[in-house]
């Protein structure tokens, strides 16, 4: 499932970075995957088929990477240049210590042997937690980053973003560095 899932974030997030760039704006996006994985995630506390199970994980893993990359575009909204640094920091940290919180918050309730009854207040404080970002965050529309590539062509603009990457060289450490630590929910 794990490889199935990166296998099409791979082929997807250009896609969806090509369709914000397009609308100039990556909020929307967020804001319905971020639904998604809440949907998603939701009913993983209800279903009884382990099949049904894995591939509900599968969805919300895609989605909330799909919406998570959607999120990093959005720190030039809310830090300037030289503070983006510090402020993707501090959103990391409040992230951890909110899934810390949820487990022993959730754990608090829910006996050994029944965790399929943690989906579903887990799904309630990812929605609660996700709405300041949804209504609080108030996104500039930009226009497309590169005019010269046409809509029906992402994976266009994305060679042509392979090719810049050795002028922005910490940036690009940086996010494969992020893609090929972090966990996540599910």
């Amino acid at each position: 499932m794990v490889a199935a899932v990166s296998v099409s974030l791979i082929v997807t997030l250009p896609l969806l970075g090509a369709l914000a760039d397009r609308m100039g704006r990556h909020k929307p996006i967020l804001i319905a995957f971020t639904l998604l994985s809440v949907l998603v995630t939701a009913l993983l506390g209800v279903v009884d088929s382990i099949l049904l199970a894995l591939l509900l994980a599968g969805v919300a893993t895609f989605a909330f990477n799909s919406a998570d990359a959607q999120y990093h575009p959005l720190l030039s909204t809310v830090a300037p240049e030289e503070r983006r640094g510090r402020v993707s920091g501090i959103g990391v940290a409040v992230g951890y210590l909110g899934t810390l919180t949820v487990l022993f918050a959730i754990g608090s309730f829910v006996e050994d042997g029944q965790a399929e009854r943690a989906f579903l207040p887990a799904a309630a404080l990812f929605l609660v937690f996700a709405l300041p970002g949804f209504l609080l965050v108030r996104e500039r529309r930009r226009p497309p980053r590169d005019p010269d590539v046409p809509p029906q062509r992402p994976f266009a603009q994305l060679a042509a973003t392979v090719r810049r990457a050795p002028a922005a060289r910490a940036t690009c450490c940086s996010r494969a560095s992020s893609m090929s630590t972090r966990s996540r929910p599910c």
